[in-house]
């Protein structure tokens, strides 16, 4: 499926559509002029925050339905709306990690702990592991990715730009 649009009046009645977008084998995004009853339910909620908002001058919010992307944009005056829909795919950012660095299981476990923000003594107390043994396993973790710092580490994992090798105090043995 490419990205399309679908313009809505103020009713979220389908005014126009260059969207083909299958929700799955039998159903569609827009069938005879209308919204899924699905995507609609998703849309009327996010209609109802814009409209919470109002004052701000925010005129989007997004949401996620059965693999689409939905950005629902307010239209200047009383006009209506936009959705912008894409396709969606998440993504297990820790899986594609472990495929591409080669982690061991144990070394999933500290690393899941420490993306969830926990030192080296929690992460022991939950794995029953001695803080060395972890000390351990993010030395691999570090080689692994060729990480220097914590933060690097985290980047490198989740598959974000990389951050920059500052003198910091997040280094492999911090607690």
């Amino acid at each position: 499926m490419r990205p399309g649009v679908v313009v809505l009046d103020r009713s979220l009645r389908v005014v126009g559509s260059d969207v083909v977008a299958a929700l799955d084998d039998s159903r569609t995004l827009v069938d005879d002029g209308i919204l899924h009853a699905r995507v609609r339910e998703v849309v009327e909620n996010m209609r109802s925050e814009l409209r919470d908002r109002a004052a701000s001058n925010d005129a989007t919010t997004l949401a996620i339905c059965d693999s689409l992307l939905l950005r629902l944009h307010r239209l200047s005056g009383k006009a209506g709306y936009v959705l912008v829909v894409e396709p969606f795919r998440e993504r297990n950012y820790l899986a594609s990690a472990v495929e591409r660095f080669g982690f061991s299981t144990r070394e999933v476990d500290v690393l899941t702990r420490l993306l969830g923000g926990h030192s080296v003594a929690r992460i022991a107390a939950d794995l029953y592991l001695a803080p060395s043994t972890v000390e351990y396993h993010l030395r691999h973790l570090f080689e692994k990715t060729e990480a220097r710092h914590r933060s690097n580490l985290v980047a490198r994992v989740l598959g974000w730009p990389e951050v920059g090798d500052s003198d910091s105090d997040d280094d492999v043995v911090d607690r």
